[in-house]
């Protein structure tokens, strides 16, 4: 055998010697990945987070409560323990607790996080800073990558981690609801799914007064859903909070449990106040608003349009606004524009959908409210000299008219005094709203919506729909729908190619 052979075969021998030895040597203390995706999110009844933003999270019933105390955040209990199971990695990046500071994963920086399931830690780990499109995790001595995790979920400070919905209820387990001011209470009922005014107590009514069931609705979801603006953790006393038996309340009744809420005085001047339902310990801070609609008078539930029409039968719709006059009329072939002063340009392209849409535009208008007081005797003489108005002549030649006055200003708000068909009563619009109701000859110019569905001026919404929305709500997506149509005219005016 040759000089050459024998080195290769002792080479070899090594070779299988080493091979056998790494095979001997017991397991590397450690690991090299992480995954706790067997454990069970729905077994888990303690969180606990130590650390920087230490908390202690414990299943309670069928909720949680923070540290034992406060009801817990469903949606951010749950979305904690629905990440547990996906922190999955084996993207190394140390093992070097040299360099756990750098990741932000050490005892200083660094957010231990216990999940336990019947007295047993199920997962454990440190959260760090963040990684490339994830969190830095650290299991024992090792730090991984993770991505798709961030450390918010389970390192937040302590009142992000509080239910900040006063109620678990329900809309529709709802049955009745007492709101008004203290000494003019009012209450409403729900009669099939519409509600309604109670009989009793009896509400005092002013004349004329028009129920809005829309309104009424609104308010009730309000009530329900509400969400305070922080959670008080130290009660600082009756004396300061006015949640005393003498406190305004307002309630629910949902099945067989009435839910009442007490409303205290203002908190500071950040535009809070004191609340607390009744039979409970978590004292809140509300907002002002939510209070005051609470404890709004029964007028404030008011139907507020103008104008009740058929559009259907409707054959000339007149605008007059100052000088300008466009008479538009229905005959065999659809609306036409018979009339405008002044004369539209030549290439004027007519749309007749613009007709149905202020038709629509017309009936669904909501007023901000009656004029009243000062106001009233402003809007009166006004209106005694309309600058602008609207007249629809219907099939059987009877008419139905919409006066505006000119713009009025009071408390720092602007509106247009107005007055409908529908009743008697003066009316403050909204001066946005002056447009889409008396707009002239021009407003029916058609223009190409952009390509995509829900891109017309309406933006594929029914206005039908609309007089079901609070009159805030309506009028916000009015006036999104005008500066969407109006940006659609001027991009069609705007030559190719500039």
């Amino acid at each position: 055998m040759s000089k050459q052979s024998l080195i290769a075969i002792a080479v070899f021998a090594l070779l299988l010697g080493g091979v056998w030895l790494v095979n001997q040597q017991p397991a590397e203390k450690g690991i090299s990945r992480i995954s706790f995706a067997k454990v069970d999110p729905d077994a888990i009844d303690r969180l606990e987070v130590e650390g920087p933003e230490a908390v202690t999270l414990i299943r309670s019933g069928e909720g949680w409560k923070v540290d034992g105390k406060h009801r817990a955040s469903k949606s951010a209990v749950d979305s904690a323990l629905s990440v547990i199971p996906k922190i999955t990695s084996s993207a190394l990046i140390t093992a070097n607790p040299e360099r756990f500071a750098d990741y932000e994963v050490d005892a200083e920086k660094g957010n231990r996080v216990k999940a336990s399931a019947g007295g047993k830690v199920v997962a454990e780990f440190v959260v760090g800073k963040a990684a490339e499109g994830g969190t830095h995790v650290r299991v024992g001595d090792e730090v991984f990558s993770v991505s798709g995790i961030y450390a918010y979920t389970f390192v937040r400070k302590t009142p992000q981690w509080y239910e900040l919905k006063v109620f678990e209820e329900k809309i529709d387990a709802l049955s009745r609801v007492a709101l008004g001011p203290v000494g003019a209470p009012f209450a409403l009922e729900k009669a099939e799914e519409a509600w309604r005014l109670a009989a009793e107590p009896a509400p005092d009514l002013p004349e004329g007064f028009r129920f809005d069931p829309a309104a009424a609705k609104s308010r009730v979801a309000a009530l329900v859903n509400l969400r305070a603006k922080e959670l008080v953790t130290e009660d600082p006393g009756v004396a300061v909070t006015g949640l005393g038996e003498g406190a305004a309340r307002v309630s629910f009744t949902a099945g067989e449990q009435t839910r009442t809420l007490r409303l205290g005085q203002a908190a500071g001047e950040g535009g809070a106040v004191y609340g607390q339902v009744e039979g409970g310990d978590t004292l809140y801070l509300l907002h002002a608003s939510n209070a005051e609609a609470f404890l709004a008078p029964v007028e404030s539930l008011r139907l507020l349009d103008l104008m009740d029409f058929d559009p259907s039968i409707v054959r000339s719709l007149e605008i007059v606004d100052g000088a300008e006059r466009t008479l538009l009329e229905k005959g065999e072939a659809g609306w036409a524009i018979t009339e405008s002063r002044p004369a539209l340009a030549d290439d004027f392209v007519f749309d007749p959908a613009r007709v149905d849409q202020r038709l629509a535009a017309l009936k669904n208008a909501r007023a901000l409210g009656l004029a009243e007081g000062e106001q009233l005797a402003a809007a009166e003489q006004a209106l005694k000299k309309p600058v602008a108005r609207v007249v629809l002549t219907f099939e059987s030649g009877q008419q139905a008219e919409l006066d505006l006055g000119a713009e009025q200003e009071s408390e720092e708000q602007k509106w247009i005094p107005a007055r409908g068909n529908i009743d008697a009563g003066v009316y403050r619009l909204s001066p946005f709203l002056r447009r889409s109701l008396a707009g002239g000859g021009k407003s029916f110019e058609k223009v190409e919506a952009p390509a995509g569905p829900g891109m017309g001026p309406m933006g594929g919404l029914d206005p039908e729909t609309l007089k079901n929305l609070p009159p805030e709500v309506r009028e916000a997506l009015m006036k999104k729908m005008m500066e969407q149509q109006q940006l659609q005219q001027l991009q069609a005016k705007i030559p190719a190619g500039e």
